[in-house]
């Protein structure tokens, strides 16, 4: 659609056939999803205003107008034909899960947040604000449908009270407009020559931001949840808490989104005058680039204080830095030495420097203790004085353990966040006593449960964790970690598996060991899986066959989960 409004802003007029096609190309987005509707209806009128503002015969029109018509019956037929009534909103009911009230924390969401934004995730699309100004004074009917088209869109997407849209990939809302970027971008670039170096910098950071999203934790930070802090760019800032410099639809109001957001749209705008002023002298291009990365490199610095000094954040975070250096820690890692005094460390020495402190008034921060290691750690008051402790994995899920202090946590794998919850201590101590090589291949945990004498870990949302037990997803594959008493790893560990509410198949293996079985609606099975073999905890594959969402056979239930079967540790 674009493409055909500069063709006509140019009088070109394209093949009635063209038309046809593009013509049904929109008609086909309403059927994807009924937002993607205002997109089809902004471009589709632009391009019959442009159109008929041209002459151009009635066969183009006719022909651009085929499909649509045609869509646009059976889609509103569609809806009378299921629900009674022709209104696309009438599969929602009457809470539509939108308002007018939200348009203020969505669109600040959308386009600054570090986890879901587009200029908070990939800073080169703040490229195409710029390029509308030149698309305005040449082609200036395509110029307004664009922006037209774009704040209809972000204005609807924006009244979502999930406007990140669940766990997901960044500016999953968005991702349908960005293309339209492209011609945006391309302008500027054309339009400004002189910020080309500054256009590269910010393509640049852009990709970096992707790499550890593919790389990292088996791509797993691709995927972001509702918190306030980027799991990308704490993986980035080990010894700083850079989270805190960058906007957070999650944790603040939109003003303080926007309020946090100018500092850094400010940095980037020095950088492109600053490009524009360095390559305008007669410089070498080796040195032009050195000014222009030193100068986006000062910005950065000069963004975040600003930010932290607004915020009155405590941006140091020796905590992840403690963290990070014990991941970093290698079986062949065999000499440790104290930098600040040149004289070595043994190996007990150098876990005890890294024990992290952990006060009672600082619950609501405990789950920033990310990305712990495997390992075994002494947790203990720091005055000696008696009580009980809480761990928990999921700040949402069962405890994985509750005892008295002091006590020594085995993890068998590493896991995303932990949280120590005391009862009655001042504070408490984590002291990391050995590490142990992961169960899991590095795969960090998500969440985590105790059931009776052993512990469930879980890597990713294919496995629902309650408080007795857990789900499987339907056509889905789980894999779980299971840890357990030193009975149980010697002789095996019994399981009771339920089927749900409808017929289904459930293949598990361990290692070399696998079942599979048939399991009808409540039909019981108990396993064994097999003891131990010198693992330090029973990596479970579970692949589920078809489910059943508990809403369609429980009354009054709420929950759409496509459910497998029931998992019990007796």
């Amino acid at each position: 659609a674009v493409w055909l409004l500069a063709r006509l802003d140019d009088s070109d007029l394209p093949h009635p056939q063209v038309l046809l096609i593009i013509g049904a190309g929109l008609a086909l987005l309403p059927w994807l999803h009924t937002r993607f509707a205002l997109l089809a209806a902004v471009f589709g009128a632009a391009v019959i205003a442009s159109l008929l503002m041209r002459r151009a015969p009635i066969v183009s029109v006719i022909a651009f107008l085929a499909v649509p018509l045609v869509a646009a019956t059976a889609w509103f037929a569609f809806f009378w034909m299921i629900w009674g009534t022709p209104s696309p909103l009438a599969p929602y009911g009457r809470d539509t899960e939108s308002s007018l009230s939200y348009i203020g924390r969505g669109l600040s969401g959308l386009m600054f947040d570090q986890q879901h934004g587009v200029i908070g995730t990939a800073p080169i699309y703040a490229v195409a604000l710029v390029g509308v100004w030149p698309l305005l004074k040449q082609q200036r009917s395509l110029a307004v449908t664009i922006l037209l088209a774009a704040l209809t869109y972000l204005i609807a997407v924006s009244t979502y009270a999930m406007w990140w849209g669940g766990t997901s990939a960044p500016a999953r809302f968005v991702a349908a407009i960005l293309p339209i970027a492209a011609l945006l971008i391309a302008m500027t670039w054309s339009s400004f020559p002189r910020l080309r170096a500054a256009i590269l910098a910010l393509l640049v950071v852009s990709i970096a931001l992707v790499i550890p999203r593919l790389t990292e934790d088996a791509g797993r930070l691709v995927y972001n949840s509702r918190s306030a802090f980027d799991p990308t760019i704490e993986w980035l800032s080990r010894n700083v808490d850079l989270s805190a410099a960058l906007p957070s639809g999650h944790r603040d109001s939109p003003a303080i989104v926007f309020r946090d957001a100018m500092p850094w749209l400010f940095a980037i705008a020095i950088v492109a005058v600053g490009s524009f002023a360095v390559s305008r002298k007669n410089l070498s291009d080796g040195l032009k680039w050195t000014m222009v990365v030193f100068g986006a490199a000062v910005s950065v610095v000069a963004a975040t204080t600003f930010v932290w000094m607004m915020r009155n954040a405590q941006p140091i975070t020796p905590d992840r830095a403690v963290l990070a250096a014990l991941s970093s820690q290698r079986p062949w890692h065999s000499t440790m030495a104290d930098a600040s005094r040149w004289s070595p460390l043994s190996r007990e020495e150098f876990l005890m420097r890294l024990s992290i402190e952990v006060k009672a008034d600082q619950a609501a921060a405990l789950a920033r203790l990310r990305r712990i290691p495997a390992g075994e750690y002494l947790i203990s008051s720091t005055d000696n004085s008696a009580g009980g402790f809480a761990a928990v994995v999921n700040r949402n899920d069962p405890a994985i353990e509750v005892a008295m202090l002091p006590y020594q946590l085995r993890l068998p794998v590493p896991v995303s966040t932990l949280s120590v919850r005391g009862e009655t201590a001042a504070s408490m101590r984590i002291t990391p006593v050995a590490l142990a090589a992961s169960a899991a291949d590095g795969r960090a945990a998500i969440r985590g449960a105790r059931y009776g004498r052993a512990r469930v870990f879980v890597f990713d949302e294919t496995a629902y964790l309650e408080p007795k037990g857990f789900w499987t997803r339907g056509e889905g594959r789980a894999t779980v970690a299971i840890d357990a008493d030193d009975d149980a790893r010697r002789s095996g560990l019994p399981i009771v598996i339920t089927g749900g509410a409808a017929a289904t198949t459930i293949g598990i293996s361990v290692g070399e060991w696998s079942r599979s079985y048939s399991m009808t609606p409540g039909q019981r099975r108990e396993i064994t899986l097999p003891p131990l073999q010198g693992e330090s905890a029973w990596i479970v594959n579970i692949h589920s066959g078809p489910g059943f969402r508990p809403f369609q056979h429980e009354q009054g239930s709420t929950d759409v989960r496509l459910l497998a079967a029931w998992f019990e540790i007796p």
